[in-house]
């Protein structure tokens, strides 16, 4: 999502400085350094492996990125919220039927939910098929 030019899997700080308010209008500006560990462009997969090895305590990077897209901290995500921040971010309106797709992908297990266990549950597959491509 914050990739605007997409597909080379790299985020710099300019581009997250612009859009990290999309995401979330309250985030603190003077923390922007710490999230990019004062780089000017990161590879996807570092950020992730930066957020996911940090030393603070009870702190998950999933739930965290989860929290942004629930920001009523319903447990579940919001279609409608999905879709809105896709058209905030440029990528336009989000068709019924590719919101049906998304559903379908991305409740894991069916439940008519799309929650914190689906959410870790993809990205949990997505570092299995990592390492088997490594």
């Amino acid at each position: 999502m914050i990739d605007e030019k997409g597909g080379g899997h790299k985020i710099s700080q300019a581009e997250l400085k612009k859009r990290i308010h999309i995401i979330n209008p309250n985030f603190p500006m003077s923390e922007l350094g710490t999230l990019t560990n004062n780089k000017t462009e990161l590879k996807a997969k570092e950020l992730y492996e930066m957020l996911k090895d940090n030393e603070l305590e009870n702190f998950d990077p999933l739930e965290e990125a989860f929290k942004l897209l629930d920001p009523e901290g319903k447990g579940e995500l919001n279609i409608g919220r999905l879709k809105s921040l896709f058209k905030a971010l440029g990528y336009g309106d989000i068709q019924k039927k590719d919101t049906e797709i998304l559903i379908e992908c991305l409740d894991v297990d069916k439940d008519g939910k799309i929650t914190i266990d689906d959410f870790k549950e993809i990205f949990k597959f997505m570092e299995e098929k990592e390492r088997e491509e490594e």
